[in-house]
């Protein structure tokens, strides 16, 4: 609820600043993608990648230099054809999060554009399992910052005011992944060592996004 009461708080804010500034200064994106994991083998091989999901208000302040306020929700199913077999465990990870967005938005053309930009915030990544409701009523947490290359060709609807993008992201989460965050008690065949490399996926997606006049 907390955070379809930010996005609302989000989209009001951003259409006022709209009204204060020139033609285009200001849109609302949204982006849908899926999130393949790389990083940390323990946990790319242990679940398959769902949806990730990103609104986000972007504002140009100099030039073709934007700031973007938004956020993220990242969901991975846990694939039960990779779990242990003698611990069989069911659920998802979910990772939610608040970002800025510095970008740098360029028109090349009334229907082509890019928008390139990092995306940098705090996000929580919940880990949702039977086996963690069994053993401690309910999922682990774990809070980290979250940093986002992001790339996006934006391809424009100028009598609308709507575009379309194609949109790729790599993201690093500071938050490392071991079996027990499942509330697994085995390694799961990997090596122990490797369990503090930090959590990183690619996201490749699609978002629509309404420019301001």
């Amino acid at each position: 609820m907390k955070y379809i009461l930010f996005l609302f708080i989000l989209f009001v804010f951003g259409h006022d600043l709209s009204s204060q500034g020139g033609q285009n200064k200001s849109s609302f994106t949204f982006e849908v993608g899926i999130p393949p994991v790389f990083g940390n083998e323990s946990f790319k091989g242990i679940v398959k990648p769902i949806v990730y999901l990103s609104p986000f208000y972007q504002r140009k302040i100099k030039g073709d230099f934007a700031l973007g306020l938004g956020i993220h929700h990242t969901y991975w199913q846990i694939n039960e054809f990779k779990v242990p077999v003698t611990e069989p465990v069911e659920g998802g990870i979910h990772n939610i999060g608040v970002y800025l967005k510095p970008s740098y938005e360029k028109n090349y053309s009334d229907f082509f554009g890019i928008d390139f930009g990092v995306k940098v915030g705090y996000s929580k990544t919940y880990f949702n399992t039977d086996i963690n409701d069994s053993l401690y009523g309910g999922n682990q947490q774990v809070e980290s910052l979250h940093v986002a290359p992001t790339l996006g060709f934006v391809f424009r609807d100028t009598e609308e005011n709507n575009a379309y993008r194609f949109t790729l992201g790599y993201h690093f989460q500071g938050v490392s992944y071991s079996p027990s965050r499942l509330g697994l008690s085995t390694k799961s065949g990997y090596d122990p060592a490797k369990f503090s490399n930090p959590l990183s996926y690619l996201v490749v997606g699609f978002g629509y996004t309404h420019y301001f006049n």
